[in-house]
């Protein structure tokens, strides 16, 4: 692998909302804080449910960035939806009404596949249309975004990897319990 940057660790580290700042711009891609902060507390209130510290911290200082070669995939705050309420005929149809209920939906995958986070522990779920699976791709919104740091990176031609390397490499950097390394390297990487 060559020229790999990674500005952050996690979001909420010392000095991350500069670091990270510094990289995106280093790609042009301008860093935007969320234009109606009060629109993460109506959606709070719409979900019923709180956004985890380090999503929160994320839409507050950049949540008004919109860029097609970084976080692509991820809704704005007020298109964040529960999975039950979704139009996704794949996953109402095969999946229960109970496991669907545990799921907010804030992103697509590439393939425009839900990319959900559990209401109670913050992980983060894809369910796929093909095949149709449902399976745990990222620990928490951290996770996801240095996922994101990489792909911008190499979306751009400043980061290689070698035959074989990049799901060994993020296997490690992005590790946790009951990941599906297979499955995210397939459908996310």
């Amino acid at each position: 692998m060559k020229n790999l940057e990674m500005p952050i660790k996690q979001i909420g580290e010392r000095d991350w909302k500069r670091k990270l700042t510094d990289f995106l711009e280093s790609y042009d891609i301008e860093a935007l804080p969320l234009n109606e902060k009060e629109s993460l507390l109506e959606t709070e209130e719409r979900l019923s449910w709180k956004f985890p510290k380090d999503m929160k911290d994320y839409y507050l200082n950049f949540g008004g960035s919109d860029n097609t070669d970084f976080m692509s995939g991820l809704y704005p705050i007020e298109d964040i939806i529960p999975l039950a309420e979704s139009s996704w005929e794949f996953v109402l149809s095969e999946f229960s009404q109970e496991k669907i209920g545990k799921y907010i939906v804030f992103a697509e995958s590439p393939a425009t596949d839900p990319l959900c986070m559990n209401r109670d522990t913050f992980e983060i779920v894809l369910f796929s249309h093909d095949p149709v699976n449902c399976g745990k791709v990222y620990n928490d919104f951290s996770d996801y975004l240095k996922n994101e740091i990489i792909n911008v990176q190499e979306f751009l031609g400043e980061l290689e990897f070698e035959d074989g390397e990049k799901m060994s490499f993020m296997a490690d950097l992005l590790s946790g319990e009951n990941i599906d390394y297979e499955y995210r390297h397939k459908k996310l990487e």
